[in-house]
């Protein structure tokens, strides 16, 4: 043979097309005529590890898989064997992916398109052990981008029919096809050069890279890191997801990588931790007994706070802890402050769970336990105060009620802290258990400047004052700023960290900054501090969400919510919809009527108020109205879109007709589909789908009764149900409009 150098083939086709059991034919003819193994790879193999997978999806999980199928092949590859990259493969960004990843290896690659007919695998997945869903198989055939339409690079080595094709006869055609290209393979291979979008991706990853390094100090991890920035550029430009998108997903996944590698306690960390719990158990008196630094709002300072005799608003506070600064922020438990409880939860690193030893676990003990969950705070611990109040029995009793509440969540497993303010038990304790959870975080340090303002007020001699948490950058004295949704500019005169002049400040610390400029009033709570141009003002979203399965009230089309996105809380209204696939150029937008506990659909979510947002961010949603001794969490989710002005939405209508008679090869008599021959004619054109998962069109009405003639794209059975799918555009919605 003339040559055995690594070879990558890229199979493409939709599920249950066969594909699989062709690539396994084609490796064992490969392996007898190289006498050497032919790795075949695909992500089934994969999530078969991880069992869970199969019922349980999460996009980080996609994002693991995907980097476990390229590392495979990439060591494959770099080992000189030939590799089958078994998966679907349907867009053409991802056989480019592969096909640049074997370029880089020096190898060369060919793809071979599975063409099985739809109806065809259809059938075949009814066949199988465990059938995927059809609209899993029909959503992949609208979506699957033909190789070979676009670039010579994608032209199919073979293409296979197995609907019509002897698997065995296929396979052998295939491997004689594959021994050609890999001995014409071997001229100088031109990599294609990046576009513009790739290239601003590649450069932005690279800078975040570099920070993490910088950073955290983790050189001895350097290969693994560039790895994993490699694989999710190629992830990123699979997805279309924005620059801002894919630095966010490398910070994420770095932090995973790097937190489960270092073991070592960081140094010089500024960490946010949060306390929340009911009214009245406790929380403010916790964090007297921890600060060394009262800040902004600290320690109910608020003369409206005294005279209540509670916690009304967000506050502030700062202690040392083992080389680290640790930010407390104070929350309110009262049930007309949930919004502001939700707002600090966007900010901390970890939460404290605070329950008075004399009254248990409270309806808004539950409610905030469910608001971290919802909103991935990574870490928590159970503090109960009062602690010197009640006898040991009635501690163990509180600590089996705070247990049980924590069964089955993400935090189920947390420590429990035994607590006194007034004797100061257990402080010390609790300092430990929050040290001992300190792990290296990993910021969104590059990017434009971007921080949450928490409080704005004057000081005289100094200007207008913004206090926040940068979420996103860097900020700099001299730098221009601007804040939205206001629009309003100005020059950063100063920025402070806890009574400490700084010269510039960076993710994850917390400020105070003097602008030049602006008024206390142009920045509100809810607004943004950021570089100029860079966050835009919202009053509608698209976001994708799930309703908590805790959740008791159905939520109609139309219904009235609390919307919370970052530390603005503002009211919305609802609409949801689903996505359907109608066919490889169009997708609609169908409105739903209703949604309930465990549903996952988008939201159409319009507002009168302007606020600062940006896709990616997390949104949680609310029913405020509802009585407070139930969870008012309606449910959390992604923001996906921005519309600038409209959104189009549609209702969905399928019409059910009977076949009664065939006329001619394909062609048959539908009745029941409609009264008259002038609605037939209407939908002259229209795709048809059978029982069988078989596509037709209508072709002309008829008589004059609503009889329809209809052409199919194979045969189907006389008594066989057909149905039409009609979608009717809703008037098309400005930002604030409601269907």
């Amino acid at each position: 043979m003339a040559t055995t150098k690594s070879f990558l083939l890229i199979f493409c086709g939709i599920p249950s097309s066969g594909k699989s059991e062709l690539a396994k034919k084609v490796a064992k003819i490969l392996e007898k005529r190289f006498n050497k193994p032919v790795l075949v790879v695909g992500t089934d193999a994969f999530r078969e590890m991880m069992p869970i997978s199969a019922e349980d999806f999460k996009p980080e999980r996609e994002i693991f898989l995907k980097m476990l199928v390229f590392s495979a092949i990439s060591l494959g590859l770099q080992n000189g064997y030939i590799v089958i990259s078994d998966d679907l493969n349907y867009y053409t960004s991802m056989r480019k992916d592969l096909g640049d990843l074997a370029k880089n290896k020096g190898a060369g690659f060919g793809v071979v398109y599975v063409k099985t007919p739809l109806n065809v695998a259809l059938e075949w997945n009814r066949k199988r052990d465990k059938p995927v869903p059809d609209e899993l198989i029909e959503e992949v055939h609208a979506k699957l981008e033909e190789p070979g339409k676009k670039y010579r690079w994608d032209n199919p080595i073979v293409t296979v029919n197995l609907a019509e094709e002897d698997l065995n006869a296929a396979a052998e055609r295939v491997a004689e096809e594959t021994v050609k290209c890999m001995e014409k393979w071997g001229k100088p291979i031109r990599v294609s050069p990046l576009t513009q979008h790739a290239n601003e991706i590649e450069k932005a990853t690279r800078r975040a890279l570099g920070e993490i390094m910088k950073r955290l100090k983790v050189g001895n991890m350097v290969d693994e890191l560039s790895n994993l920035r490699r694989n999710v550029v190629q992830y990123a430009l699979s997805r279309n997801l924005s620059v801002e998108e894919s630095v966010k997903l490398l910070f994420e996944e770095a932090e995973k990588m790097v937190s489960a590698k270092i073991t070592e306690k960081p140094q010089g960390i500024m960490f946010h931790v949060g306390l929340f719990g009911h009214v009245d158990h406790g929380k403010t008196s916790l964090a007297r007994c921890l600060t060394e630094k009262p800040s902004t709002a600290a320690l109910d300072k608020h003369p409206e706070a005294q005279r209540r005799g509670m916690t009304i608003d967000m506050g502030f506070s700062s202690f040392k802890l083992n080389g680290n600064i640790v930010t407390l922020v104070d929350l309110p438990g009262h049930h007309s402050f949930l919004e502001q409880a939700a707002a600090g939860a966007h900010i901390i690193d970890l939460a404290l769970l605070v329950v008075a030893a004399n009254e248990g676990t409270m309806p808004q003990t539950i409610e905030h336990l469910k608001m971290l969950e919802s909103l991935e705070v990574k870490s928590l611990i159970c503090v109960v105060t009062k602690s010197d109040l009640v006898s040991a029995e009635r501690l163990e009793k509180v600590k089996a009620e705070i247990q049980s509440l924590l069964k089955d969540s993400k935090f189920e497993g947390s420590r429990i802290v035994f607590t006194s303010a007034l004797s100061g038990m257990g402080i010390d304790d609790l300092k430990k258990c929050i040290g001992e959870s300190l792990r290296l975080t990993v910021r969104n340090w590059t990017g434009p400047f971007r921080m949450p303002c928490d409080h704005a007020f004057f000081i005289k001699g100094v200007g207008t004052v913004v206090t926040g948490t940068i979420m996103r950058g860097a900020i700099h004295v001299g730098d221009e700023v601007e804040v939205q949704p206001a629009g309003v500019r100005g020059k950063v005169r100063s920025i402070q960290s806890f009574g400490e002049n700084l010269k510039e400040a960076h993710a994850g610390d917390r400020v105070g900054i003097a602008v030049s400029g602006i008024k206390p009033s142009d920045a509100p709570r809810g607004s943004e501090l950021c570089q100029p141009n860079s966050v835009k003002p919202a009053t509608a979203l698209i976001v994708k969400m799930k309703v908590d399965e805790s959740f008791k009230y159905v939520l109609r089309k139309a219904s009235k919510v609390h919307l919370n996105i970052g530390l603005e809380t503002i009211m919305a209204n609802f609409v949801p919809f689903m996505q359907e696939v109608v066919d490889a150029a169009r997708k609609v937008n169908v409105v739903l009527n209703e949604v309930k506990a465990g549903d996952e659909c988008f939201a159409f979510l319009t507002t009168s108020k302007a606020f600062p947002a940006e896709v990616g961010d997390k949104v949680l949603i609310f029913k405020l109205d509802l009585p407070p001794k139930i969870s008012r969490i309606v449910g959390v989710g992604t923001v996906t879109d921005i519309p600038a002005d409209q959104v189009e939405l549609v209702k969905k209508k399928v019409k059910k007709g009977t076949a009664i008679k065939k006329r001619a090869q394909y062609m048959f008599i539908i009745q029941g589909m409609f009264k008259s021959k002038e609605a037939v004619e209407k939908y002259v054109g229209q795709t048809l789908t059978s029982d069988s998962g078989i596509k037709g069109r209508i072709v002309s009405p008829v008589g004059t009764e609503g009889l329809l003639l209809a052409e199919f794209e194979n045969e189907i059975r006389e008594g066989e149900s057909c149905y039409l799918t009609i979608y009717r555009r809703i008037k098309s919605h400005k930002s604030g409009g409601t269907p």
